[in-house]
């Protein structure tokens, strides 16, 4: 058993996210409870890409509150500041996504995984899933919450009934400074020539224990 986390993300109501890492379900109930974000409407990729090699997100924090936001992957209405310059401790963090796929015998083979990694160790959690649709999920990855520079979510081999299904990625992740660090930058973005579906959003989250950070929903296009 791992100590239960409370997040919040700012100016929406507080969620809890499960007390173990281990989620048997991988329904989108199963989703709200490990998403480190709110419980917002499911969600399928879209028409539309986000920017390539542009930042989702860059969040400014000074004493634990933000003072700086901007960045491609901002909700409607999210109050963009132009950025100040970088406090005391910066941390530049990006986000991929890999896959493989392969067809026999009416049944399709998936190796997924959404990967995030920063040049210096952060306080990270989230997971991945497979899904087809918002409320259809083919498989789901670890949960993962560690002091690392780097963490992925996702399982080589899930297997699904369909000789081609339309597949896509979601990978919640969530990304704080180390405890006792409430003054500096985090930025995210997209890895080198990843293209990231328009329907992920990054937002200003809270931790308890860990202050304030950053959370976001990322999806792949459909493959």
């Amino acid at each position: 058993m791992r100590k239960r986390l409370s997040v919040k993300v700012m100016g929406t109501a507080t969620v809890v996210a499960a007390g173990t890492l281990g989620i048997a379900s991988a329904s989108p109930a199963a989703q709200h409870r490990l998403g480190n974000g709110p419980p917002a409407p499911a969600r399928a990729p879209i028409s539309s890409k986000l920017p390539a090699n542009q930042p989702l997100i860059v969040v400014q924090l000074r004493r634990g509150k933000a003072v700086g936001l901007s960045g491609t992957a901002l909700l409607p209405g999210a109050k963009r500041n132009k950025q100040k310059p970088s406090a005391v401790i910066s941390a530049l963090c990006s986000v991929n996504f890999t896959h493989t796929t392969a067809s026999s015998n009416g049944k399709t083979t998936a190796n997924w995984f959404g990967g995030i990694g920063c040049d210096q160790k952060m306080f990270l959690f989230g997971q991945a899933f497979l899904q087809q649709s918002a409320t259809t999920i083919d498989a789901t990855g670890p949960h993962y919450q560690e002091v690392d520079s780097s963490a992925a979510s996702g399982r080589n081999g899930s297997v699904i009934n369909a000789p081609n299904p339309s597949l896509y990625i979601r990978h919640e992740t969530n990304v704080y400074f180390s405890p006792g660090t409430d003054t500096g930058t985090i930025a995210v973005y997209p890895a080198k020539g990843q293209v990231l579906n328009g329907a992920s959003y990054c937002k200003v989250a809270q931790a308890s224990g860990h202050g304030t950070g950053v959370f976001c929903d990322l999806y792949t296009n459909r493959f």
